[in-house]
């Protein structure tokens, strides 16, 4: 027996047509690969935001409690200044009383429980600026906190994305590579 080999050709009305709609399914393929990789490069810029965040939060964290602190020294310092004030006005107004308001110890005693009140003044002026300051801190800490919970959520979502996406990526580039085949064909 004699073998003959037989071919068959297939032509299709709008073949054209086909082969541009089979090569641009799979350069849609090949554009979801490139987000794929885009997604990826998110979540390493993502995590390296919570990993700054986190740091931010621990500097806050510790920066509020130096303030803390510092409120803590400048109110006591305020609240004996007060006192000494206090003291030095009693000591004032009973000489007053006792030896007149234009004695010479009266008149000294007046100049020291002035200098007294002006350095309570001064006190408190350093409290107001330490508390303010506390609490721009205390703020900031907080908006860095809720940011940093955003960012958690942001890089869950990403994580489940990826995750989805890149076990379907060796799929995805086999059928783009078949398409890419058939219209070289």
């Amino acid at each position: 027996m004699a073998t003959s080999d037989i071919t068959i050709k297939l032509a299709l009305e709008g073949g054209q047509e086909l082969k541009t709609g089979i090569r641009d399914a799979g350069l849609s393929m090949r554009n979801l690969g490139s987000e794929l990789k885009k997604i990826s490069s998110q979540m390493a810029l993502t995590k390296n935001k919570q990993d700054l965040m986190k740091q931010s939060v621990q500097n806050l964290g510790k920066q509020f409690n130096t303030q803390k602190g510092n409120v803590k020294l400048v109110n006591q310092q305020f609240t004996e200044a007060k006192q000494k004030a206090d003291a030095l006005e009693k000591e004032y107004r009973e000489l007053a009383s006792a030896q007149g308001e234009n004695s010479k110890e009266t008149q000294q005693a007046k100049e020291k429980w002035l200098e007294a009140s002006r350095n309570v003044d001064r006190y408190s002026q350093k409290l107001n600026q330490a508390e303010t300051k506390l609490n721009q801190i205390e703020l900031e800490l907080r908006q860095t906190q809720q940011e940093l919970i955003k960012t958690n959520i942001e890089e869950s979502k990403f994580g489940r994305i990826n995750s989805t996406l890149t076990g379907i990526q060796p799929r995805l580039n086999a059928v783009a590579n078949g398409f890419m085949k058939i219209t070289k064909a």
